[in-house]
């Protein structure tokens, strides 16, 4: 039995063959009608579709999709019309859909259209009226007593001439039983002439199927056309799919390279932002410094000033207490303030 892993789609190859005189042998299938393929499991019954192969005509190919058959195990059904006549195969398993690769034995190569697993044979079971062989086997058997029974009036010619009476009775006989041969071997010919404008009739039918076949085969080779134009479509859409991802790619590296410079510029700017607060910072601390030491300054010039406006005023005091002496004395005492020196004359000058 097969294992084939669930999911694979896949092409059943089922010879059907007849058994004839305990021989299997090829039984051709374009004379048949109402031909059903299922697979049959304990809990259901899937129809598949399928087609007669073109080279050998006793084998039908049968199209499992993965996805449509459930994991089990599955058995065979083959059956059809032969002359007006049912026919069916025996049934007995043969492959099951398991879950993973290592419970399956067959493997596939993913090559569309080309993965196929071969049968085993499907041994048809045919009702005794189409067993054409059968009946001119029979015809051949009538025949050959025929011939016995002809050769036997001949050889009781002789005898007939010395023995008229019983001669005549035993040519008599044998002649009846010769008419009577006779009229069983001509309805068996004319079966055979019947079964023989059957088996024609199937045979047409089998040549418009082959002619069928022809168109169906035609169809298929346009689909096919149509699928590989479609298939060139798709591949030209990947190309495009591809190089725009590319540009895809490229765009993104840009932006992620402008990201990475508009980084590194803010991480600047902040950095520069940063010195700058600082260094404003470190100015308005300069400042109030400056203006805190411009306010030390303008109360030392302004104490400068007040000490000068009282050491002017006490040596004004002072000349004006040394020109009253001096006046008291006749002495002219004048202060310069460019030279900063004191002028002292007496009266005798």
């Amino acid at each position: 039995m097969k294992k084939i892993v669930k999911g694979n789609d896949f092409t059943l190859r089922i010879p059907v063959s007849r058994m004839f005189n305990g021989v299997a042998e090829p039984f051709p299938l374009p004379g048949c009608t109402d031909i059903v393929v299922n697979v049959v499991s304990s809990y259901r019954r899937i129809s598949l579709p399928f087609s007669i192969d073109v080279s050998d005509d006793h084998i039908i190919n049968a199209r499992v999709e993965g996805d449509a058959i459930p994991r089990g195990t599955y058995a065979l059904e083959v059956k059809g019309k032969f002359l007006g006549n049912d026919w069916r195969s025996n049934e007995y398993e043969q492959f099951s859909i398991v879950d993973n690769n290592a419970s399956g034995d067959t493997a596939f190569t993913p090559q569309e259209g080309e993965d196929s697993v071969l049968m085993n044979t499907a041994l048809i079971i045919l009702a005794p009226d189409v067993a054409l062989g059968g009946l001119i086997k029979d015809a051949e058997s009538a025949i050959a007593k025929v011939d016995e029974k002809l050769a036997d009036v001949d050889s009781t010619v002789g005898e007939a001439l010395r023995k008229a009476d019983a001669a005549t009775e035993q040519a008599t006989t044998a002649a009846a039983n010769a008419n009577t041969q006779a009229d069983r071997a001509k309805a068996v010919a004319e079966e055979g002439m019947r079964l023989n404008q059957s088996v024609q009739t199937a045979e047409n039918m089998r040549i418009q199927a082959e002619k069928d076949r022809g168109l169906a085969e035609e169809g298929r080779s346009t689909a096919e056309s149509k699928r590989q134009v479609a298939e060139s479509g798709r591949n030209d859409a990947e190309v495009s799919r591809v190089s725009a991802e590319s540009m895809r790619k490229t765009d993104e590296s840009t932006r992620i390279r402008q990201e990475a410079e508009r980084k590194t510029s803010e991480e600047e700017r902040i950095a520069n932002e940063v010195a700058r607060v600082r260094a404003e910072e470190t100015r308005a601390a300069s400042e109030q410094q400056r203006v805190s030491d411009e306010q030390a300054r303008n109360d030392a010039e302004a104490e400068r000033i007040k000490a000068a406006k009282e050491n002017k005023a006490a040596t004004d005091q002072a000349v004006k207490d040394c020109q009253q002496a001096v006046a008291d004395a006749k002495v002219s005492v004048r202060f310069d303030h460019a030279s900063k020196s004191l002028i002292i004359r007496t009266g005798k000058e």
